[in-house]
């Protein structure tokens, strides 16, 4: 497909979504099932965000100005320029992450603040301050805790993000100059949420202390910080298999995802950069022979620390396997490709068990067991007495929900992408293949009957991965002038598509 008529058809999908949003009354969703709020936009709303749209214009104009100069020179550069490029990227996108989040009027933003605390938005946290004395205890109890049958935040997920807010509570309950620098740093909208949530707890004699703004505004950094990193192991997953600057593209649009920016700073946010980073050391052992070893003990160990903190991490694991059995279907040395993907197996497997073995013996927890109840428990979600869901409307809703969240441009690339994908003859088709079959088995599965824009959040890295084969140059004999001129208009497009989308939906039921 010739690369105007991708930006066309890309134009046209962001209208008419975009027109969706803004023109019609249809709701986000399924009516009585679930449904996303749209954000009004009276004249008050509108006068009020007027002046929110210049910062974010500036900072997405300066990103991608930033990520065209770097696209035009990263074929020359070496390994220390292109980590300072990529850091370079990564505090662009915080800072395009930062901006946007302030776009929507009051309340919106404020409300950021308190999804972390308040229990019907997320959990951990409050779990961890109020009901968590000893983290041993904790570890040691938790299997009969997961056993009680909840089947919201509580109940589905493994102990890691509540082992997380209770360790950066502690944190900054015992040293209290980093309680003090945390708070000093608060963006006043961050202040005035706190000062609105500690009024409201007052009525209830909860106080909330210097050391759970601290916290609570940490956490909120953290998720941050490894939400913008994604696009490094974005960039090096791709770089194996295309130019530079096909790679680079592919990690730049990453921060331009609508839904990055309307779910953070929920943990859900935490799992794309894990995902990415156990594909990278995953394809790197099944590719490096005996060097690759120590990336496969890394893959077993990152695979388990995201397991720790959310099964969301199983459909990376099933991604994987097929990236594997793709490897070695298309390989001209099947043998080969063979005792590599085994041999990968092997120790990242080993490595996984060993550290479920040690939580074992010095906690007595048995995550097998935890990962069976946290499944059982989400698959009791969608019973009738709880929420039920009808499962073939969803199956056509994620596909529309997916437009939005990841947003029309680079759905358009992630299709065009895997077109041209399948015709390569690299690692770059078993990766796209194998990511596209891990998905669709999930779609198909009904697992995720609604909020798929926010669960899925694990996936969209993979649109990225499919987009750099639209922006790779099969030989350096191709390069001309202006070559990347259509990577700008791309990016340009994505970006007012993922302001607009964050300026109308809320991903948060206040």
């Amino acid at each position: 497909m010739p690369r105007r008529a991708a930006l066309i058809i890309a134009l046209s999908a962001s209208l008419g979504s975009l027109g969706l949003l803004y023109l019609t009354r249809i709701p986000l969703g399924i009516p009585g099932e679930w449904t996303w709020n749209r954000i009004p936009l009276d004249a008050d709303a509108l006068r009020e965000s007027a002046f929110g749209w210049l910062p974010v214009l500036v900072v997405a104009s300066l990103a991608i100005a930033y990520v065209s100069a770097i696209q035009s020179r990263i074929d020359r550069y070496g390994c220390g320029s292109t980590a300072a490029a990529l850091a370079g990227l990564a505090a662009f996108s915080l800072a395009w992450l930062g901006t946007v989040q302030q776009l929507p009027p009051s309340p919106h933003p404020q409300v950021k603040g308190w999804v972390l605390y308040y229990p019907h938005m997320s959990g951990y946290f409050h779990l961890a301050r109020y009901e968590m004395t000893d983290a041993a205890e904790f570890l040691r109890t938790y299997e009969e805790r997961m056993a009680e049958g909840d089947v919201g935040h509580v109940g589905t997920h493994p102990p890691g993000l509540f082992l997380l807010h209770r360790g950066l509570w502690n944190l900054c309950r015992e040293h209290p100059v980093l309680t003090r620098m945390l708070n000093a740093t608060l963006p006043d909208v961050l202040e005035q949420s706190f000062d609105e949530l500690a009024g409201t707890l007052r009525s209830s004699g909860i106080a909330l202390t210097s050391a759970d703004r601290a916290s609570l505004w940490l956490a909120i950094l953290l998720t941050h910080v490894v939400a913008a990193l994604t696009c490094v192991p974005i960039f090096y997953l791709v770089r194996r298999d295309t130019g530079p600057a096909a790679a680079w593209v592919a990690a730049s649009l990453w921060c331009f995802v609508p839904a990055l920016a309307v779910f953070l700073p929920k943990s859900d946010v935490l799992y794309p950069c894990l995902g990415m980073l156990f594909l990278l050391c995953w394809s790197r052992a099944c590719r490096a022979g005996g060097a690759g070893r120590l990336s496969a003990v890394l893959a077993g160990a990152i695979f388990w620390f995201g397991c720790w903190l959310s099964l969301a991490m199983i459909p990376c694991g099933l991604a994987a396997g097929f990236f594997s059995l793709y490897e070695w279907r298309f390989s001209e040395n099947r043998r080969e490709a063979l005792r590599r993907g085994l041999a990968a197996a092997g120790l990242a497997v080993g490595a996984f068990c060993i550290l479920c073995g040690l939580v074992w013996v010095l906690f007595d927890l048995n995550l097998f067991r935890v990962w069976l109840w946290n499944y059982s428990n989400h698959s009791r979600f969608y019973a009738p007495e709880n929420f039920p869901r009808t499962g073939w409307l969803w199956l056509l809703e994620n596909s529309l929900e997916t437009l939005f969240a990841v947003g029309a441009p680079l759905c358009v690339l992630g299709v065009w992408g895997f077109g041209r994908a399948l015709r390569r003859r690299d690692s770059l088709k078993s990766l796209v293949l194998g990511c596209a079959t891990a998905w669709a088995l999930i779609w198909l599965s009904g697992k995720n009957s609604g909020e798929a824009a926010r669960l899925w959040l694990v996936f969209f890295p993979w649109v990225c991965l499919s987009a750099a084969a639209c922006f790779d140059r099969p030989s350096q004999a191709e390069s001309e002038p202006g070559r990347e001129e259509p990577s700008r208009a791309w990016l340009v497009l994505q970006a007012l598509v993922a302001a607009l989308t964050v300026w109308r939906v809320t991903g948060f039921h206040t």
